[in-house]
């Protein structure tokens, strides 16, 4: 359990972190990546689920940074929180370094949606810095060939996250719905092919990491 700060439950604070950190916790490597991290809730579970582990935690908003920097010195886990945009990952963090990336995206078009007064939550909730295709544009680029990149998204925008997942040139190996305090979510799975994109690619993902969900 981690508590969270005034801060972090103004970004929201439902079950998507705990749900990535179990999901990415069960998969191969020791390099992996939140993108737009927040106050870094997903990968402070991870790094207590999976010690030894190389994670890192992409955050664009300073104040959200500082939050996250506070989280991890509190329970003591090593997470290197980065501040950044996902959109300049090439200059940020190079490519294809990470055996895994996740994230949680927002789940609403700006200016298609009413937009919450809190600048902390829009950014959180809205698409105001990058959607799906940027997330999976930046995770494509920065996860090894072979390595997975894992998303926990909306319910009812599961089209749209595997048609961006596979835009971007990623296989989805898995996809599952979660309800979880009276909203579907979908949780998806996917990797980075062997021969490229739409060719398919080899390797799947066990089911233990999705026993409990």
């Amino acid at each position: 359990m981690v508590e969270l700060t005034g801060v972090c439950r103004r970004t929201g604070g439902g079950p998507e972190p705990a749900l990535l950190a179990r999901v990415v916790a069960g998969l191969p490597g020791r390099r992996f990546l939140e993108l737009g991290a927040g106050c870094g809730q997903a990968s402070v579970r991870l790094a207590g689920l999976r010690e030894g582990c190389v994670i890192d935690a992409l955050e664009r908003q300073l104040v959200l940074v500082e939050e996250a920097r506070l989280l991890v010195a509190r329970y003591g886990v090593a997470v290197r929180v980065i501040a950044g945009d996902l959109r300049d990952w090439r200059g940020l963090l190079g490519g294809g370094c990470y055996d895994g990336v996740f994230f949680n995206p927002p789940y609403f078009e700006a200016g298609a949606h009413r937009e919450p007064r809190d600048p902390l939550r829009a950014a959180a909730r809205m698409t105001l810095h990058g959607g799906l295709d940027a997330f999976c544009a930046a995770a494509y680029g920065l996860v090894r060939v072979g390595g997975w990149v894992v998303v926990v998204y909306r319910g009812d925008g599961v089209g749209g996250c595997v048609g961006a997942l596979q835009g971007a040139g990623f296989c989805v190996e898995r996809q599952i719905v979660v309800e979880t305090g009276g909203r579907g979510l979908v949780m998806m799975v996917a990797r980075k092919g062997w021969v490229g994109p739409w060719y398919g690619c080899r390797g799947a993902v066990g089911e233990g990491m999705f026993k409990g969900l």
